[in-house]
């Protein structure tokens, strides 16, 4: 699997829980079709419908890149090793943990480079970006 559907595959998780969330709302993360900005202009405002779905962007992306890379998916990770040192003697991991912390750095590094980190509403989003990765973890 390529990067570029593991970033879909976020995306796509993103919506569906922030419409599964706001499905009793006013505004229920409707999306618009052919368009850059898939939340119309929602996003524009600082609201805390923008601030949830920063943080939740942030971790589904995470969540993804982890998942992907237990799968064996993406070729710049793998399982977490992590896990197996934690293990009792004589019982043996014979599972893929997903390493949540290569994710957790992929979208760090992918969703805060957006961001500018001079004004006011770039450092919101790195806070509420930061947020969502921290829930996942």
């Amino acid at each position: 699997m390529e990067q570029k559907r593991v970033l879909q595959t976020g995306a796509i998780q993103a919506v569906e829980e922030c419409q599964h969330q706001f499905r009793h709302s006013r505004w229920n993360c409707s999306t618009v079709q052919n368009s850059t900005d898939i939340f119309g202009g929602v996003l524009k405002f600082k609201s805390r419908e923008a601030a949830f779905v920063h943080a939740l962007s942030s971790a589904a992306l995470a969540h993804a890149v982890a998942r992907a890379c237990s799968r064996g998916e993406l070729n710049e990770c793998s399982c977490d090793a992590r896990v197996r040192k934690r293990t009792p003697r004589h019982w043996q991991w014979g599972g893929c943990s997903e390493d949540i912390k290569y994710g957790e750095i992929y979208s760090r590094d992918f969703v805060d480079s957006r961001e500018d980190k001079n004004t006011d509403e770039g450092l919101m989003n790195l806070h509420n970006n930061e947020a969502g990765r921290r829930v996942l973890i």
